[in-house]
């Protein structure tokens, strides 16, 4: 019985630290992809419509992050 549920203990860290894993990563691709964007529409990531851009990704970011806790 206390193995059992040692075992479940375990299934369940391991699934919340692969969700987070995987939002993480969600994220950075995420990223990246308007990061691609920016540099297709020539758009410099500096600039304060790509900082604006840049932004809205570090937000969402950060809100993931918060989710996570």
């Amino acid at each position: 019985d206390e193995m059992q549920s040692n075992f479940e203990q375990l299934l369940n860290t391991l699934s919340a630290a692969m969700a987070e894993l995987q939002r993480q990563i969600q994220t950075q691709r995420f990223r990246r992809q308007v990061e691609d964007v920016l540099t297709e529409a020539q758009v410099d990531p500096t600039s304060s419509r790509g900082r604006e851009f840049l932004g809205l990704v570090d937000q969402l970011s950060r809100h993931v992050e918060a989710s996570l806790v």
